[in-house]
């Protein structure tokens, strides 16, 4: 921008620039009025608020953060138990194989899970147990195999890269259910801000204060901690030395 200097003041000089607007400057060497300067903006200045900016949304993003870590409820937990929003998590149902594949993606692996006649062995082995008031019981017994495991489903695992999937085709009403989805990936962050090998108090730091309301049912089994909501189970499971081994949600 251009001026022409209408008046000295010591160590100042008075402008008038050419968009008609009037500035006071610091005085050039040999100035006099009349003469023509050009002035340039001061590109530091304009670095100032720009910094701030970028300062004020990073403590934005960090408390935003902060509040999301320490409003993680199970509930919250089992609908996006990962940071990263491009990993997909399997539905309650599907129409068919074809429809879960087309929506997951093809697994990593298939595996077998305990033959559908070995989950009624195993239900029926607990519940005659069940009244010895005795904390060895089986701990399937915990877990509660629900009443799909019969002879007339057919129940299939699959692997993916962040977690796994348990399900199971009923022949009554033609469909595939998700009955257990199992995270164990270590690379992905899991939405809390724990991992897996994390210290148990770390977990109950999070989860803790959801154990005492009222629409969660809490339970704890030996180095199992299980919340049971309205149509699903988290179960969290701590290794010899308390820290996180696992994650279970069971549908």
């Amino acid at each position: 921008m251009k001026g022409v200097v209408v008046e000295i003041d010591n160590a100042k000089c008075i402008v008038l620039f050419n968009n008609g607007n009037i500035g006071s400057l610091p005085k050039p060497p040999n100035c006099e009025v009349g003469m023509l300067i050009t002035v340039s903006f001061n590109r530091k200045i304009m670095l100032l608020p720009i910094a701030g900016l970028i300062v004020l949304l990073t403590v934005g993003l960090a408390l935003w953060f902060a509040l999301c870590v320490q409003n993680i409820s199970p509930e919250r937990f089992c609908k996006r138990p990962f940071l990263r929003k491009d990993i997909i998590l399997p539905l309650s149902e599907y129409a068919d194989y074809d429809a879960l594949f087309a929506h997951l993606g093809n697994p990593v692996r298939e595996f077998s899970p305990d033959h559908p006649d070995q989950f009624e062995k195993k239900r029926k082995h607990n519940d005659d147990n069940d009244n010895d008031n005795d904390d060895d019981d089986d701990d399937d017994h915990f877990y509660d195999y629900p009443e799909y495991a019969g002879s007339r489903n057919r129940v299939n695992g699959f692997n993916y890269r962040y977690y796994s999937i348990i399900t199971y085709y009923s022949q009554d009403n033609g469909k595939v259910h998700i009955s257990e989805i199992i995270l164990n990936s270590k690379e992905a962050a899991y939405n809390g801000n724990f991992s897996i090998g994390d210290d148990r108090a770390k977990i109950e730091s999070i989860f803790g204060k959801y154990i005492t309301k009222n629409n969660y049912s809490f339970s704890s089994h030996g180095r199992d901690m299980r919340f049971t909501m309205n149509n699903k189970v988290l179960v969290i499971k701590f290794n010899g030395r308390n820290q996180l081994a696992g994650i279970r949600i069971i549908m």
